[in-house]
């Protein structure tokens, strides 16, 4: 998919769960999803964001995904790269 929650490793899943178990219904929720190459979290923040936050945004595009949603991504992807905006 081109648009969608970028894939998560399952070791990664359990440690941030762990660091804030707040998430576990919002990662259930994200999972349901198919991954993509961009997201809104990558066009939001990417490593400015903590998981809490990374998995909340995702969840929110999750249950709102749409088309103008995934064109305004696809939209920003190219600033966002180019600009190195949250890039570590």
């Amino acid at each position: 998919s081109l648009v969608g929650p970028r894939a998560y490793y399952e070791d990664e899943l359990k440690t941030q769960q762990n660091q804030f178990p707040q998430t576990k219904d919002l990662v259930r929720e994200v999972l349901a999803v198919k991954p993509g190459i961009t997201g809104y979290w990558q066009v939001s923040g990417r490593s400015e964001v903590n998981f809490d936050k990374r998995i909340a945004m995702d969840a929110y595009y999750a249950r709102n995904k749409s088309l103008w949603l995934d064109l305004a991504i696809i939209l920003k992807t190219p600033w966002v790269m180019w600009s190195g905006k949250g890039a570590i």
